[in-house]
């Protein structure tokens, strides 16, 4: 799984490159979640169905830094064993199976994106090499972009359809809940 996490990251700087280059007209990167999307193929087996928000149990899965046991290593083991695990109760129980997995996207999203317009540099440093981002910078940032979790539901549409205002409803029930793991300096 290592040397195919490793040829991903060689594919990244190479459909980025040639898309910086006019060569393809765009490219989505998975630059800082090599893990997830590698240990879930291995996990899987070539017959296996994926489908998208087939909800039926919920393994939450938090990928948080070790620098005694590398990040990349840690993340592949975790998600590989996670991914495992859910596809052995769904085999076994015959339902569909939720995996959850809040991750850190160091790259970009995209080629046409710029994440340093919505998220500061040494934070995206901070993830990538360990490097403790500054506080200064960090809240200048967050006022700048003026996060509210009201703007995350408003920005797109004049009027939001009925399923956007359910998820809105569904994620703030879910911060009432949980709300040791969602930053308290955001606008409810």
């Amino acid at each position: 799984m290592y040397s195919e996490m490793v040829t991903l990251q060689m594919m990244d700087t190479i459909f980025y490159e040639a898309q910086r280059q006019g060569r393809i007209s765009f490219y989505v990167t998975s630059v800082g979640e090599e893990a997830t999307n590698i240990a879930s193929a291995a996990a899987l087996a070539a017959d296996d169905v994926v489908l998208p928000q087939a909800m039926a149990l919920l393994l939450r899965v938090k990928l948080m830094e070790s620098k005694a046991y590398g990040l990349m290593e840690m993340m592949l083991l975790l998600f590989y064993r996670t991914i495992r695990a859910a596809r052995e109760i769904a085999i076994s129980e015959q339902r569909p199976i939720l995996v959850e997995a809040l991750t850190y996207r160091v790259g970009h999203h995209s080629t046409s994106d710029d994440s340093t317009k919505y998220r500061p540099a040494d934070e995206i440093e901070y993830w990538k090499n360990g490097t403790k981002p500054s506080i200064a910078g960090d809240s200048s940032c967050r006022k700048n972009r003026e996060a509210s979790l009201g703007n995350l539901f408003s920005d797109v549409y004049d009027l939001p359809p009925s399923n956007l205002r359910e998820q809105e409803k569904q994620l703030r029930e879910t911060i009432n809940r949980h709300p040791q793991d969602y930053p308290s300096d955001v606008p409810m």
